[in-house]
C-alpha cells in the first residue's frame, strides 16, 4: 500500500522534471530497494507470524505429552500398588491355608508325600461298604471318606422255618448272602 502511494507521489514528477541519469539511478535504486523492502516485510511478518504460532502449537503438544506420560506413570504407579497388594493378600491367604492344612496333618498324625497327597488309614479293618470321594479330591474334615464294614464279625438275623429248626445248632457255620434293593445278590459270607 505504501508503495503504490510512493509511486503515485513520485510518478508525475519524474516524467516533468528533468533530472540527470546520475541522479535519478541512486534514487531509483532506493526507491526499487525499499519497495521491495515493503514488499518482503509483507511476505515476512505473517511467515513469522506463523513460525511463532507453530512454535507456540509445538510447546504446547510437549507439555501435554509430558502431562499424559505423567498421568501414565501415575496409573502405572498406582496398577504397580494395587498388584503389589493383591500379592500380598494372596501370599497372606496361602499363609493361612498352609497352617490350617499343617495343623489337620498332626491332627491325623500323618505327613504328606511330594505332591501333598495324604493316606489315610482307617482305624479298623474291613471291607469299604460306601465311598463318598474319588481319589485326589480335596475333602475338608467334616466330610467322610467311606463307611467300613467290619467283616471279621458279623451280626445276622435269618428266619427260619420252623419244619428246618433241627438242622441249625449252635457254632454251626453258615453261608449268608447280601441282597441287594433289587433283590440281586451282591455279597456271600461263610
Amino acid at each position: 500500500m505504501i508503495c503504490k502511494h510512493l509511486k503515485a507521489y513520485f510518478y508525475p514528477y519524474v516524467s516533468s522534471v528533468a533530472i540527470p541519469t546520475s541522479a535519478i539511478s541512486p534514487a531509483g535504486a532506493s526507491f526499487i530497494k525499499a519497495e521491495t523492502e515493503i514488499k518482503q516485510a509483507e511476505v515476512d511478518l505473517p511467515m513469522r507470524e506463523l513460525r511463532e504460532s507453530q512454535g507456540r502449537v509445538a510447546e504446547a503438544k510437549a507439555q501435554l505429552t509430558r502431562a499424559q506420560s505423567r498421568r501414565e506413570v501415575l496409573e502405572a504407579e498406582n496398577q504397580v500398588k494395587r498388584g503389589k497388594t493383591a500379592v500380598e493378600v494372596a501370599q497372606s491367604r496361602i499363609r493361612l491355608a498352609d497352617a490350617a492344612y499343617q495343623a489337620r496333618l498332626q491332627q491325623l498324625g500323618t505327613v504328606a508325600n511330594d505332591r501333598g497327597l495324604v493316606t489315610v488309614v482307617a482305624p479298623i479293618s474291613g471291607t469299604v461298604a460306601d465311598r463318598f470321594i474319588t481319589p485326589g479330591e480335596s475333602v475338608n474334615a467334616e466330610k467322610p471318606l467311606m463307611s467300613l464294614l467290619n467283616d471279621s464279625r458279623v451280626f445276622a438275623t435269618a428266619n427260619i422255618y420252623e419244619k428246618d429248626l433241627n438242622q441249625v445248632k449252635q457254632g454251626q457255620e453258615v453261608r449268608v448272602s447280601e441282597s441287594d434293593k433289587r433283590g440281586l445278590f451282591s455279597k456271600y459270607w461263610e
